[in-house]
């Protein structure tokens, strides 16, 4: 009996996640759509919950710091731009240290957010998350052909949330595109997966 690594050779998944095949693999542009509607819904959650919720207990004077930096920086800019002999040798406004602990934790809670959401909708919602489901995509393994593993959804959804906040990451992941043929980013090839396209998804059982 074959290891389920094995279960489906290279030329076999070229062929089942083409445009031809049983499962065709997603495009960039609908893979785009889908994932700026689950970037849109996972901030909104996340602005509710850090601002409302966490910021005020970790950081209770965090909102207060930021206005008063907002105003001396305008008021910086604003002596600058008016070119006023005050504010040539006037320094440029700095972040307090609990301000920037205070961003550091928010972008700490952002990350988090962003990575249970897409580990915890692939990993056990076979393979959806709010944006796919719109978009009628979903991100299946390309072991099994079926719902990802729970490791392989994590591990995807940590290198996803990364690339949310790394250009440099994102690019990477859309580069991969260019050097295989089932349309797998960065993240699907390192996870094993693929996310196909259930418009004109047919049957997998014509390939087994």
């Amino acid at each position: 009996m074959s290891k389920p690594s094995e279960k489906y050779s290279q030329p076999v998944l070229d062929t089942v996640l083409s445009d031809r095949g049983a499962m065709p693999a997603a495009r960039l542009g609908i893979r785009f759509q889908a994932f700026i509607l689950d970037c849109v819904f996972v901030f909104l959650f996340s602005l509710i919950m850090i601002g409302q919720f966490a910021l005020p207990q970790a950081f209770p004077n965090a909102f207060n710091e930021m206005n008063q930096y907002n105003e001396d920086f305008n008021e910086w800019f604003s002596g600058l731009a008016g070119q006023s002999d005050s504010s040539e040798n006037k320094p440029m406004p700095q972040l307090s240290d609990s301000l920037k602990d205070a961003i550091m934790y928010a972008q700490t809670l952002l990350l988090l957010f962003l990575w249970l959401y897409f580990a915890i909708g692939e990993a056990f919602f076979s393979g959806y998350t709010f944006g796919k489901s719109i978009c009628r995509l979903r991100t299946i393994s390309v072991i099994t052909m079926e719902k990802p593993f729970p490791l392989s959804s994590f591990a995807r959804a940590a290198i996803k949330a990364l690339a949310v906040l790394s250009p440099f990451i994102l690019l990477a992941t859309i580069i991969a595109l260019l050097f295989n043929k089932r349309r797998q980013m960065g993240h699907d090839l390192l996870c094993r997966t693929a996310v196909v396209d259930e418009r004109y998804l047919s049957s997998v059982d014509q390939i087994r």
